[in-house]
């Protein structure tokens, strides 16, 4: 799971035609336009999406993270499908939603592993969505090294869904006490709520 995440960290930095600050634009509306795409309702459009995500994230060589979504949307997906197959109540639109889930994720996924914060920053300004963005970089940061400190304190990541509560835990509250420091710091700057 770390490796995961330094890939996407170091993506960010590489040098494909997908990183480029000129297609910073054209990437946010595929973005949007992948969220909107529930609105049409298709199945046949969630999997063109799909489809489309993949293709990018093989040509940004985010390989291992598009597995790794993949592995996780389908242990999350199964045990919904599941839990409303026991409760007989799967229908279509779950099927419709589940998918939409996965290529808005992944979507997301290839904007994440291509888009450095300073390009956000240098299009739109320092503002709270750049700002949100950047400590984004920060937080995966701090989940890599939560995951590194329970390796090697023995904790070894299964299929067992309720052995990354550790993680959580750890990684949550690195966040969160680094969310406390860097608020003190922009309050002792003159930055208020």
């Amino acid at each position: 799971m770390a490796s995961v995440l330094m890939e996407v960290l170091e993506s960010q930095e590489r040098r494909y035609l997908i990183h480029s600050e000129k297609l910073l634009i054209p990437k946010l509306a595929y973005v949007f336009t992948t969220i909107a795409a529930v609105l049409l309702w298709r199945i046949e459009v969630e999997v063109a999406i799909i489809a489309v995500n993949s293709l990018l994230h093989l040509y940004a060589r985010t390989i291992r993270l598009l597995l790794y979504t993949s592995v996780l949307w389908i242990a999350t997906s199964s045990v919904i499908i599941t839990i409303d197959y026991l409760f007989t109540t799967l229908s279509l639109s779950t099927l419709i939603l589940l998918i939409h889930g996965y290529a808005s994720f992944t979507s997301m996924a290839i904007f994440v592993s291509t888009t450095p914060p300073h390009q956000l920053s240098k299009l739109v300004g320092l503002n709270t969505f750049t700002l949100t963005y950047t400590l984004l970089r920060s937080a995966l940061q701090d989940l890599i090294e939560a995951i590194d400190s329970l390796k090697s304190r023995g904790w070894r990541g299964s299929i067992n869904v309720l052995s990354y509560m550790k993680v959580i835990y750890a990684a949550s509250t690195v966040i969160l006490i680094r969310m406390k420091d860097l608020e003190e710091s922009l309050m002792a700057r003159g930055i208020e709520r």
